[in-house]
């Protein structure tokens, strides 16, 4: 049990620390409060103690930033592929789509978690693209003025 404690707790941290680098970067603006918060649900869903099937359903939000982030300024096609993954880990394994025992395996081995962290790094991925468009965009704005 020690050395999963510590994996957690390091994962913890890891993950904190690029959600915390990216949103210290990020320039204010209203239009980023979503795309800001999204990812910090996802974390707090991801460092829960108690992982419950339903906490699935306060990633909703992050799913359709997510899907949203299709646009090649965004993630392009590996926004729509980690969209759709994270979507049928959460929603198409079930125990008529599995049977119960291919549903019981599914959860031994985590697709809800597989499926966060899979939205957590879309966002993550999406919020540092939109952070340095914001940068770029500042400095040419700022050299003109």
């Amino acid at each position: 049990a020690p050395a999963s404690i510590v994996i957690f707790v390091g994962l913890a941290v890891l993950l904190a620390a690029a959600l915390i680098a990216i949103l210290l970067t990020t320039t204010r603006r209203q239009t980023a409060i979503p795309c800001e918060l999204a990812p910090v649900t996802v974390l707090a869903i991801l460092l829960s103690p108690i992982d419950w099937d339903h906490y699935c359903t306060l990633m909703l939000p992050a799913f359709l930033i997510l899907y949203d982030s299709r646009a090649e300024r965004l993630l392009g096609r590996r926004g729509q592929m980690a969209f759709w993954s994270a979507a049928i880990l959460t929603t198409g394994l079930s125990p008529m789509t599995l049977g119960k025992s291919g549903f019981n395996m599914a959860r031994e081995l985590s697709v809800y978690t597989i499926a966060a962290l899979v939205t957590y790094s879309g966002l993550i991925a999406m919020c540092a693209r939109l952070a340095a468009e914001r940068r770029s965009t500042h400095e040419v704005g700022g050299a003109k003025s």
